[in-house]
């Protein structure tokens, strides 16, 4: 695989971001199957207000854009530093099932384990593929709200 690394998101990157959290939520695009521009005027609206939540819910969250042969591939939003909780992990479609969601998390796990810490995450229920991937890479569900799994993998569980 080709190098992957992950720079820090800027200002400049919005325009990217958001066409990715489009992508990334084809359940949004559906549920607006009216007029377009109603459609965009509410997934602006939505992908603001996830923005602004999970700044607030983790202020030291550090966000960053996936980078594969010098071309923008994703997005990588994690926080902490003892307990890693990823918050967004979205890659452009013409990405996906490469091994770099894999890559990224192993990353993760190995920082976590160093340390004795864990890694969480919170997944849509009806997002299969990704559990799927989770629970190859050791997460189990720690809580089930309904309509998202929270997900975790502790180096600390036998």
């Amino acid at each position: 695989m080709p190098a992957v690394w992950i720079r820090q998101a800027s200002r400049e990157d919005e325009k990217f971001l958001f066409s990715l959290y489009a992508l990334c939520r084809p359940e949004l695009q559906t549920l607006f199957g009216m007029d377009p521009g109603v459609g965009d005027t509410i997934l602006r609206q939505q992908y603001a207000l996830s923005q602004e939540s999970a700044r607030r819910r983790y202020p030291d969250a550090v966000c960053g854009i996936i980078m594969l042969r010098g071309k923008a591939a994703g997005k990588f939003f994690v926080s902490g530093t003892e307990e890693i909780h990823i918050i967004e992990l979205g890659l452009l479609p013409e990405y996906r099932n490469r091994g770099i969601g894999s890559l990224l998390i192993r990353g993760l796990l190995q920082s976590a384990a160093a340390r004795g810490g864990a890694v969480s995450l919170e997944v849509a229920r009806f997002n299969v593929g990704a559990i799927r991937l989770y629970e190859r890479l050791g997460f189990f569900v720690s809580e089930d709200n309904g309509a998202f799994l929270r997900m975790r993998q502790d180096s600390k569980q036998p």
